[in-house]
């Protein structure tokens, strides 16, 4: 059975170009606009919609008093678990983990009259199909924890700046964090006699454990500074306040990149041949449209073709985890396409993508990766390649850009990239050492 018939076919346009660089009359009538366009892109830049847009929240906080929390992240992209965490420092807190990974203390804010402590953790835990697994804590007294999962947060450095407040005798306590318009703030309240205090932000949980209150909120900002409060029935300096910011992931996304990394998830997950490659074909069909200059509402239709096309496969042909993967993973490229924020930057040693020069054999032999599968370290070797000029950039599986390095001259054979906060997953190593030359490599990050 020709599995690709179940497909629409897809129609090609020629209007909405891409990806082509302006030249003769056209390059030199754009530069008269160039000011304009900058003013534009500024004004755009400030839209609040779009950047709220950037991170998700979803929807799914939840919160108990015990030292365990059951809880599922959906399906998604660049996802990060958000932990709150109030206990009594009686007995010191060791372990915070969920599926068996560590969490990552954000801030602490300590109450001191009663040794509580008011604390955000979190764990980025990348891209990928839906996961169902406990919070577990260890150490700790009188334990409340909480939980949010959030998408579209920057995987190799998620954190950004944190606040703490504490015994202020106030009904509206506060936290000013200093923040960069379009990150996610997460904040964590403990406070002790005083029932259902009230957020001015969007509530993630609550738990009354009388005398005392839990509770958590977030907002993405939209300036330099972000306000975080709550108000109280009445003054009290019983409580410790705790807030961090998240940063959002990068707003561009590599069409070429996320399409080639999705096609290599594809082949490697069991799926049946003729299936992977009916997904496979219409996503290189899809990439090449919008990166030759394809109309943005024929190559969406092609993408949300796929998406019907997984539905029907999911649970049988496809196993029903890849299939949330794949669908997250391509709606992900409709959102970077409709918000703009789509480019086409063809991946070296890709058949069928625009402009690729292929790098001779002897770069590709002379370029090494170890250890692979890498935890904290992963080594490049460039023996070969002294005394020559290289760009080294690392992506992720949705074509962000993780690390970027430029030598005009390479003086070491051993290059280090520290990959110790990337998220588990598979990554690509793109190595050009002139402007027509480059090597794609693949690696892995397992802690």
């Amino acid at each position: 059975m020709n599995l690709l018939k179940h497909l629409p076919p897809l129609p090609f346009g020629s209007s909405n170009r891409h990806s082509c660089r302006p030249t003769g009359k056209r390059q030199r009538a754009l530069s008269l606009f160039q000011p304009l366009l900058v003013m534009l892109m500024l004004l755009a830049a400030m839209n609040v919609d779009t950047l709220s847009a950037q991170v998700t929240y979803d929807g799914n906080g939840a919160g108990a008093s015990a030292t365990s929390l059951p809880f599922t992240v959906p399906a998604g992209t660049d996802r990060l678990l958000v932990i709150s965490l109030s206990y009594t420092a009686i007995s010191p807190l060791t372990n915070v983990s969920y599926n068996s990974i560590s969490a990552t203390l954000a801030i602490a804010q300590p109450f001191s009259p009663g040794f509580a402590v008011s604390s955000i953790y979190y764990i980025p835990l990348g891209s990928g199909a839906s996961i169902s697994s406990v919070i577990t804590i260890t150490g700790g007294n009188f334990v409340v924890v909480g939980a949010a999962s959030f998408q579209n947060i920057d995987q190799a450095s998620p954190l950004g700046n944190t606040a703490g407040i504490e015994n202020v005798s106030t009904s509206t306590p506060s936290l000013n964090v200093s923040s960069t318009a379009g990150n996610l703030i997460v904040d964590n309240l403990f406070c002790s006699f005083e029932a259902n205090p009230v957020t001015a932000t969007t509530p993630i949980f609550s738990i009354d454990n009388s005398p005392d209150d839990v509770t958590a909120s977030f907002q993405i900002a939209t300036s330099g500074t972000t306000t975080m409060s709550y108000t109280f029935a009445a003054a009290t300096n019983q409580y410790a306040y705790a807030a961090a910011e998240f940063i959002a992931r990068s707003s561009e996304t590599n069409i070429s990149q996320a399409v080639a990394s999705l096609k290599d998830y594809i082949n490697s997950a069991g799926i049946s041949g003729s299936i992977a490659k009916a997904i496979t074909r219409r996503l290189d069909l899809a990439a090449y449209k919008y990166c030759t200059g394809g109309s943005i509402s024929s190559v969406i239709s092609a993408l949300n073709n796929i998406i019907s096309y997984v539905e029907y496969q999911s649970g049988s042909g496809v196993p029903t985890s890849n299939a949330d993967y794949i669908i997250a993973e391509i709606q992900a490229l409709i959102d970077a396409i409709n918000n703009g924020t789509a480019v086409c930057e063809p991946e070296p040693n890709r058949p069928g993508s625009p402009g690729l020069i292929d790098a001779g054999p002897e770069l590709a032999t002379g370029i090494s990766l170890f250890p692979n599968p890498a935890a904290n370290s992963m080594n490049v070797s460039l023996k070969e390649q002294l005394g020559k000029p290289a760009l080294i950039r690392i992506y992720s599986m949705q074509g962000q850009l993780m690390a970027e390095r430029n030598y005009l001259s390479l003086e070491q054979g051993e290059l280090a990239f520290d990959v110790s906060s990337f998220a588990n997953g598979n990554y690509t190593i793109v190595v050009s050492m002139d402007e027509e030359a480059s090597v794609t490599k693949k690696f892995v990050v397992q802690k």
